[in-house]
């Protein structure tokens, strides 16, 4: 049976009952993201208005997508605005059949006519290396040792109180770049969504009031990892590790942090954090990081 092609039109051009398909599949192969796509809808930012998807579809059921963000970033101290694939997914019964591979190859297509450089976040870069994808090394960051500030922190919970909500909506909004080497610059809809997805919502997010700052943390290897640092001005080296909690256990920062620190030790990101892949010219050689709040 012929399948339907979908691609090139904006998430919004189509309705309920036909998001309802593609989320659909979307449950089938990332268990959760249709939940979380819905707490991000509840926030202010619906997926379907981010998102140009590509689909194919057998009788109005969706049986494969590959979706493609317009991701403002700071590049190597400028503005980028790079196409993010993502959400690449078949369901099981038309797997090995090309259909992802059909989907890769239209929505690149247009990506070429629209963007410079597209990329994604994988753990199977073998899937993507045909199409002009390659991996780039990525980096945490240990700052030197230096005695924390005593800060005051609260843990922001957007998902109870509407004004934490609002907080973090608005110092997203208000924010600088976390790095000039490699950050994203949205005004808060990748990083909302992201963090619905992955229930850092309820979690990472602290508010250091004295800073006007949010810091995001997250776990890894057993210490501290700095997600984001959220604020219209980057906060002073020994808030950021005040917030961390750097006394009590190892700290390493996910992007790069010299708008903080001008000297930081870069690790190479642990194999299980999956690998940034790029298409196109990507303007830095450099050591550099990217959030986990950053990818899709």
């Amino acid at each position: 049976m012929a399948l339907t092609l979908h691609g090139g039109r904006p998430g919004t051009d189509y309705d309920a009952a036909w998001w309802r398909s593609v989320f659909g599949l979307l449950g089938e192969c990332f268990p959760g993201l249709p939940g979380g796509a819905a707490t991000a809808e509840a926030l202010g930012f619906p997926w379907a208005d981010q998102t140009t998807p590509f689909t194919l579809s057998e009788q109005g059921r969706t049986v494969a997508h590959v979706g493609v963000l317009a991701h403002p970033m700071r590049l190597d101290g400028r503005a980028a605005v790079v196409a993010g694939v993502h959400a690449v997914g078949t369901t099981e019964a038309w797997r090995r059949r090309g259909l992802a591979r059909r989907l890769l190859g239209e929505a690149l297509d247009w990506v070429d006519e629209r963007f410079a450089l597209a990329k994604l976040h994988t753990d199977l870069p073998e899937v993507y290396a045909p199409h002009g994808f390659r991996v780039v090394p990525t980096h945490r960051f240990r700052t030197p040792p230096q005695p924390p500030a005593q800060v005051q922190k609260r843990l922001l919970q957007p998902l109870r109180h509407a004004a934490d909500a609002d907080l973090l909506r608005s110092l997203l909004r208000l924010r600088t770049p976390a790095s000039n080497r490699c950050a994203t610059a949205d005004p808060g809809w990748l990083e909302l969504t992201v963090a619905a997805l992955s229930g850092a919502l309820s979690s990472g997010f602290w508010h250091i009031e004295s800073h006007n700052a949010i810091v995001a943390l997250g776990e890894e290897a057993g210490g501290a990892l700095i997600l984001d640092v959220i604020a219209p001005e980057p906060p002073p080296l020994a808030v950021v590790m005040g917030a961390a909690g750097a006394a009590d256990r190892p700290v390493l920062w996910s992007f790069s942090p010299e708008l903080s620190c001008d000297r930081a030790e870069a690790i190479p990101t642990p194999p299980e954090a999956g690998v940034l892949m790029v298409r196109g010219d990507w303007p830095l050689g450099e050591p550099f990081g990217i959030s986990p709040l950053w990818e899709h």
